[in-house]
């Protein structure tokens, strides 16, 4: 139909003007704000001074594409004045209707005011991403009603999308802000994670910023934990972020944050409950805050902050637990070293710094709206700069570091010999699915080696000791090779090792836990696997009655061995993995399926279990013949109506959403997006039919993608592009039967039973 047609050419021309990343580091965002109002400048001043969140209304044009009914306000504290030519400001794309950048939502933009090299926000977040997970940052030049406003700093929000694509934290987990300063920039409670209580949530009121819509006991759960029970803080709070934080906050001098002014930080709630500590707000990095936190003193030398800064202050509970504890101040120490060498000692960050001035000069010369001139701007690389609007002066990057550098090198925590990680593999070299194998990691100079790893990206890492004492499939007692066994799942293994001694400890890779090493698990050619199954089903697959019970699918992905399934077991309870067992005599040939009906009626002949499958969702499970080694298991929930969930590629991928294949190779995959929506207004009939059907989408106000109808044993049968309205499809070469028709929208898919007399 000519609408479907429209639907492409549209999609085609919005991919070609949102083809350049909203962050992109290297390209400047453009940005066109019109405003109705010609003194749209003093009604946002106005909305500021009310501080009620008031936004006005505006089109928004970025990188070419065009936003209506945009809300727009100005932001900052400090940085905010209604003198200024020019502030800071904040951009909601979905103020009024749903829209997105690329799924970016909110666009926040700084001004630079207190920074004449424009550098240090984009420039700090530039190198803290090799360590961490932080928001992206580039440039944007900004118009308002066709007037050029000015270069901006644009950062990404910390938001539910950020916490969601960036923290396996789902958009309602806890999300606090740990800044709290009113409109005038001063303190109004400090986000240090002191102790007050652990009854009224209340007197953390005053220090805490709760951006969702709960969290404030899991707040002061962590707080309690990390000030009376430190011992089990890995428990509530991810201590590798932590760590990599205070000490990028250290050695970039980055002095407004948790480690002087104790604030300039979020912490997000995890799906595991694990809190995770991300920095933000960089524009006075580089020693631009000249404060230690101590007294609110200016610091006499900026270079020389002290490695160990607040180790015994009871002001500072995460730093001092951090200082104190021997291996965490040793893993501390090592993170500084490896920021150190890999930007500092080798001068990458001057590169990077001159890159970026290069790419925003001519921008910056044109800002009417400028706060320093184009020398100020240069200079501040090599030398201070005094700042506007602030008493302290900028201190030049290449200054401070030219002095910092070897001052922080020369500590002795950083000249201490830290352990060799050499070499490292496994044993066997190829690790199968479910099978224990062993690590090995080649070390000198340590006394402590441990292994981190876990078995999917959602997943915490787990933490092992590694031995070189002759006992663990190690080598010989003391000839440096160290060992552990692990037990494999069904997925690949991300994994990193850190060794001690008594002065310094080290990690492999370097960047670890944000950067870690792959393991890849292959399935064992004769491993039966849970292929797919099927929890509410009406229509795909009958039983030897005809009746359409919930299935499971095994897989056999051994091309040449029969697998004898005599004594295994299927269980839908973790506490009763012994709950159903296959019939003396039951086997699967190799690259064949078996279907098991979930139907909790034995009685019937063939392969019947004593459960049903539950379409609110359950874990089940595939058991050896011990009753206790689980072999293959999915934990699911909502199942849909006629939706599958199958391994795709078929026997060894990962679970998701699929229509139907029963007894057959997987395929046809529905993606998350896109699922089941029978709410729609389309409409099929006659149905049963016997020559032809009739698609009605003349209610239907959306764009149509595909028809496609599948049998019951999930074989695709026919498949069309619609080009009418009501489109008529031929179903006469089809023979007798039920099957599965499919029709795939923009708006989700419209799936229903088709019968065929």
């Amino acid at each position: 139909m000519k609408k479907h047609v429209l639907f492409i050419l549209l999609g085609l021309w919005t991919l070609s003007v949102s083809a350049q990343d909203l962050y992109d580091i290297n390209n400047i965002t453009t940005i066109e704000i019109t405003f109705e109002e010609s003194n749209w400048d003093a009604i946002l001043d106005q909305y500021y001074a009310n501080g009620n969140g008031e936004r006005l209304l505006a089109d928004v044009v970025v990188n070419g594409e065009m936003f209506d009914s945009v809300g727009v306000r100005f932001k900052g504290n400090v940085t905010f004045s209604p003198d200024n030519a020019k502030n800071p400001m904040n951009i909601k794309l979905d103020w009024i209707k749903n829209h997105d950048y690329d799924d970016y939502e909110t666009i926040k933009l700084t001004s630079g005011q207190h920074d004449p090299s424009f550098l240090r926000e984009v420039l700090s977040y530039d190198i803290a991403r090799q360590y961490m997970v932080v928001p992206q940052a580039n440039y944007a030049k900004v118009f308002v009603n066709g007037n050029y406003y000015g270069l901006f700093a644009s950062t990404e929000n910390i938001g539910s999308q950020f916490q969601k694509d960036n923290l396996y934290a789902k958009k309602g987990r806890p999300r606090v802000k740990c800044n709290n300063e009113d409109e005038n920039g001063l303190f109004a409670g400090s986000s240090a994670l002191n102790y007050l209580n652990s009854v009224d949530s209340v007197d953390y009121y005053t220090s805490y910023q709760m951006d969702s819509d709960t969290g404030w006991a899991d707040l002061v759960e962590l707080i309690d934990v990390l000030n009376n029970d430190p011992a089990n803080i890995e428990d509530i709070l991810d201590m590798d972020k932590a760590i990599w934080m205070l000490a990028f906050n250290n050695v970039l001098a980055n002095m407004d944050s948790y480690t002087a002014r104790r604030q300039n930080y979020y912490l997000i709630l995890d799906n595991n409950r694990i809190f995770n500590s991300v920095p933000w707000d960089m524009n006075e990095s580089f020693g631009a805050f000249e404060y230690d936190g101590l007294s609110n003193n200016p610091l006499d030398e900026v270079y020389d902050i002290p490695l160990l800064l607040h180790q015994n202050n009871n002001n500072y509970p995460l730093l001092r637990l951090i200082l104190q504890d021997d291996r965490y101040r040793r893993m501390y120490v090592a993170h500084c070293k490896t920021i150190l060498e890999e930007n500092f000692v080798n001068d990458a960050y001057i590169t990077r710094a001159n890159q970026l001035q290069s790419l925003i000069y001519n921008d910056l010369d044109l800002d009417p709206n400028k706060f320093y001139s184009i020398s100020d701007f240069t200079n501040n690389i090599n030398q201070t700069v005094n700042a506007v609007g602030n008493s302290q002066k900028a201190i030049g990057l290449k200054e401070l570091m030219d002095d910092r550098t070897p001052y922080l090198m020369g500590q002795p925590e950083i000249q201490a010999t830290d352990p060799t990680i050499s070499s490292w593999g496994t044993n066997p070299s190829t690790v199968n699915h479910l099978t224990p194998f062993t690590f090995n990691v080649t070390v000198s100079d340590a006394t402590d080696v441990f292994i981190n790893y876990r078995f999917d990206f959602d997943r915490e890492f787990i933490t092992a000791q590694m031995f070189d004492d002759g006992a663990h499939n190690d080598g010989a007692a003391g000839d440096g090779v160290y060992g552990i066994q692990v037990f494999s799942q069904i997925t690949d293994i991300h994994y990193y090792f850190y060794a001690e001694n008594a002065n310094a400890g080290k990690f492999s890779p370097e960047r670890a836990a944000h950067e870690y090493y792959n393991l890849d698990v292959v399935p064992m050619m004769e491993d039966v696997v849970i292929n797919e199954f099927l929890a509410s089903n009406n229509a795909f697959g009958s039983d030897q009655d005809g009746e359409f019970d919930d299935w499971v699918e095994l897989y056999n992905n051994s091309t040449t061995d029969t697998y004898d399934l005599s004594g295994h077991f299927l269980s839908d309870d973790g506490d009763l993995l012994e709950k159903w067992e296959f019939p003396a005599g039951t086997t699967l040939a190799p690259d064949s399926y078996l279907i098991i009906w979930c139907d909790n009626d034995q009685d019937q002949s063939g392969l019947h279990t004593n459960f049903k499958l539950s379409a609110g969702g359950e874990h089940l499970f595939f058991v050896g013949t011990d009753g206790s080694t689980i072999l293959d298991d999915i934990n699911y929930v909502n199942a849909t109506q006629n939706v599958s969930t199958g391994r795709y590629p078929n026997g060894t991928g990962p679970f998701g959403p699929m229509n139907p294949t029963h007894n057959a190779n997987n395929g046809f995959f529905v993606s998350i997006e896109n699922i089941v929506n029978n709410d729609l207004d389309i409409s099929v009939y006659p149905n049963p039919a016997t020559d032809q059907i009739f698609i009605d989408f003349t209610a239907f106000d959306g764009d149509v993608n595909q028809i496609s109808i599948v049998d019951v044993q999930g074989k695709l049968v026919l498949q069309d592009i619609p080009n009418n309205i009501i489109q008529d499809v031929d179903v006469s070469r089809l023979t007798a039967g039920i099957y599965f028709l499919s029709v795939q929208t923009e708006e989700g898919y419209y799936n229903t039973k088709l019968v065929v007399r």
